[in-house]
């Protein structure tokens, strides 16, 4: 099993809720399907055997941004950063 980092781009194998991220509004969520992709913005717990992973998913028919807090065994690697 690969190692999934920040910045990584990630499959959903799980219907979850996240935030959609609006200034105006507090607690809008969105039920994101599973297959959905995103990009990993933070990484909770050791970098070899994380807990679980802020994902940032960009809602192209909403025009909108949404985070959750996805737990490490619910999400798939799909792409690697580049280096830096």
């Amino acid at each position: 099993m690969q190692t999934i980092s920040i910045y990584d781009g990630v499959r959903l194998l799980r219907d979850i809720d996240a935030s959609l991220v609006n200034p105006k509004f507090d607690n809008e969520t969105v039920r994101l399907p599973a297959g959905t992709e995103g990009a990993v913005v933070h990484v909770h717990g050791p970098a070899d055997a994380p807990l679980a992973f802020e994902i940032e998913f960009e809602l192209v028919p909403l025009k909108r941004y949404a985070l959750a807090s996805v737990d490490a065994i619910d999400v798939e690697l799909t792409s690697t950063a580049p280096e830096r």
